[in-house]
C-alpha cells in the first residue's frame, strides 16, 4: 500500500513538472494591424492571470527585423515568460518555419519591494534575407504564487521585409 502511494506521488509531481507549460491556448480575442512596416496583434485571453498581450514585428531596413512584446497580468505573479518564434514563409513548401527562437523569463524574487504584474521584450535580429514574408509567433505565460500557470499563444499577420 505504501508503495502505490509512493508511485502516485511521484507520477503526480512528474506530470505537474511536465506538463507545467504543455497546455498553451489560442488567444480567440485578438486584433490585428499591419502596414508596410509593421505587423501588430493585440490580445485579451481572459485568463485567470493574464489579461493583455502585444506582439509586433517591424521592417528596421536593411534586412533587419524588429521584435516587440509586451504582457500584463491582473494581478501579481511569481513569474512570466515570453517566448519569440521568428518565422518566415517558404513559397516551395507553402509553410511558416521557425528559424530564430528567444525566451525570457521574469521572476518576482528579482523585483524586491515590487510586484510582478507585466514584462516587455524588445530586441532587433539584423541582417535577414530581403524578399520574403516574416511573422512572429509569441507565446505568454504566467505562474501564480500558487504554482498554478496558464500559457497563451498568438501569431501576427506576415510582413514583406523589404
Amino acid at each position: 500500500m505504501v508503495w502505490l502511494v509512493a508511485m502516485f506521488v511521484m507520477q503526480s509531481q512528474i506530470s505537474a513538472y511536465a506538463g507545467e507549460w504543455a497546455g498553451i491556448s489560442e488567444i480567440e480575442s485578438i486584433n490585428l494591424f499591419t502596414n508596410s512596416k509593421e505587423s501588430r496583434l493585440v490580445g485579451n485571453p481572459k485568463g485567470r492571470w493574464i489579461s493583455s498581450i502585444e506582439a509586433r514585428i517591424s521592417d528596421e531596413g536593411g534586412g533587419d527585423i524588429g521584435v516587440y512584446a509586451d504582457v500584463l497580468c491582473h494581478e501579481a505573479v511569481q513569474s512570466i515568460r515570453i517566448w519569440i518564434y521568428l518565422e518566415h514563409y517558404n513559397e516551395e513548401n507553402q509553410i511558416w518555419e521557425t528559424f530564430d527562437k528567444q525566451e525570457f523569463e521574469w521572476l518576482a524574487e528579482d523585483f524586491p519591494g515590487q510586484e510582478l504584474t507585466m514584462a516587455t521584450v524588445s530586441y532587433n535580429i539584423p541582417n535577414q534575407p530581403r524578399g520574403q514574408y516574416y511573422r512572429l509567433q509569441g507565446r505568454f505565460g504566467a505562474t501564480s504564487f500558487t504554482n498554478s500557470s496558464e500559457a497563451w499563444r498568438a501569431f501576427t499577420d506576415g510582413l514583406y521585409i523589404e
